[in-house]
């Protein structure tokens, strides 16, 4: 076994037992404060026409049924692979702490495939975005899922209060289970699942902006609303080995296979086979087409 880069044995044990760990600090206040100004500046506009789609306004916005607040950060859901079209935020692909604690989980041939910054709009606004109980690994067609993880770095300190991770340690070792669309008016394809909605062991770990908390594919998550006054940002990064391969066909373009560190395999996932980002991102459907 190689030497650890980032992660104590302690640390790595406590992941393989719960399915998720707190890995500390990976971006410094300079980080932080940049990937809030890039973010806030691709908000009020300053993107390509071609990335319009991957611009998510939160769905309440987008169809009219809670009126538009003055800012238009606190009407965003996310920006969908900005990878695709800003060079500033795809870096946090490569922030060398974040991958030194992946590599130490995963292995050291790490692919990044789909990138997100996320935001949870103020009480205020009235806005209630909530993804329920899910697991990501319902969305990804290659494996082993043992070998797929996210990485979730919040720009804001998170917690439960503002809409912060919530997930149910020991999930992981579940089969991934039957998910469907909630009821009601939610952002597109956040998919649930109901009968562990109340969990009894389920828990809101609190994290420093900044800190990284990289959980299991199979590990259930949600996320609640945010019910302070304050933002709440975060950089999520999924990262699968480059050993994975393809279990079901891939049916969209959406996972960028991005080698972010060592080497890609023969027969396992294919780096750099995307589609023209321009014609990714016209393709994209936007919120107001769900």
């Amino acid at each position: 076994m190689s030497a650890l880069k980032r992660l104590s044995q302690d640390q790595i044990d406590e992941y393989w037992r719960n399915g998720f760990v707190n890995v500390g600090r990976v971006l410094s206040d300079d980080e932080i404060a940049a990937y809030k100004a890039r973010g806030r500046e691709v908000v009020l506009g300053d993107y390509p026409p071609e990335a319009e789609n991957r611009v998510m306004w939160d769905v309440r916005i987008a169809k009219g049924l809670v009126d538009k607040p003055e800012d238009p950060e606190h009407a965003i859901w996310k920006l969908f692979n900005p990878d695709r079209f800003d060079a500033a935020l795809g870096r946090f692909k490569f922030t060398p702490a974040l991958l030194d604690a992946v590599e130490d989980i995963i292995g050291h041939d790490i692919i990044a495939f789909l990138l997100m910054m996320i935001w949870k709009p103020p009480a205020a606004t009235g806005i209630e975005a909530v993804h329920h109980f899910h697991q990501d690994a319902f969305y990804f067609p290659f494996g082993p899922h043992d070998r797929i993880l996210a990485a979730w770095v919040p720009l804001d300190d998170a917690s439960e209060a503002n809409g912060g991770l919530t997930v149910i340690p020991g999930s992981h070792r579940w089969d991934v289970k039957t998910h469907k669309l909630p009821e009601g008016v939610e952002n597109a394809l956040t998919f649930c699942v109901d009968d562990v909605a109340d969990h009894p062991e389920a828990v809101s770990p609190e994290v420093k902006a900044g800190d990284a908390i990289l959980f299991h594919s199979h590990l259930f998550h949600k996320t609640g609303a945010n019910r302070t006054d304050g933002h709440r940002r975060v950089l999520t990064m999924h990262a699968a080995s480059a050993k994975c391969a393809m279990e079901t066909p891939l049916e969209h373009d959406e996972f960028g296979m991005s080698l972010v560190r060592g080497q890609s395999y023969d027969g396992c996932l294919n780096v750099g086979d995307l589609a023209d980002p321009a014609e990714v991102a016209m393709r994209r459907p936007s919120a107001e087409q769900y």
